[in-house]
């Protein structure tokens, strides 16, 4: 009996300490839950191309949810990622036509520095030219230019 009753103890020991544990770690660490929607989420959805996969959800603390928090905090503006998102929509490589059938999806999008190259040209058809401003379009009240493009 006693060797019961010194492992009950000892059990009953270790769950209030748990208890205590849990109530301490996240204040002690400074660790708070980010609830808010993912902003680069919503704008993929709206403007990524139809070949490109809809983003059904981003977990919190994942990798994709850090990743896109991370590509919100280096340029937090709708415009911007609205600019480059039209820009990967014009990329025939990005929509499958290489030989793998790769398709840009938003784990691609949200990786550190793609949106650089994406602004940059390195997705762009290599047959295609900027040719002149066709329009504008006007997106949260900004106006981006839209170009016309023409084979060379």
């Amino acid at each position: 009996m006693q060797a019961n009753d010194k492992l009950e103890r000892i059990a009953s020991a270790l769950e209030e300490i748990k208890e205590l544990l849990r109530e301490i770690k996240p204040k002690s660490r400074g660790l708070k839950v980010n609830t808010e929607p993912c902003q680069l989420k919503d704008i993929w959805n709206k403007f990524a191309h139809e070949k490109m996969p809809r983003v059904l959800n981003v977990s919190i603390g994942s990798t994709r949810d850090r990743n896109a928090k991370a590509r919100w905090k280096e340029k937090p503006e709708d415009s911007y990622w609205t600019s480059v998102i039209l820009r990967l929509n014009r990329s025939s490589f990005a929509l499958g036509s290489n030989e793998k059938g790769w398709v840009a999806d938003f784990d691609f999008f949200v990786r550190p520095d793609v949106h650089n190259r994406i602004l940059e040209g390195k997705y762009d058809d290599r047959n295609l030219v900027q040719r002149r401003i066709a329009g504008t379009i006007e997106i949260n009240g900004e106006r981006l230019p839209v170009y016309d493009t023409f084979k060379k």
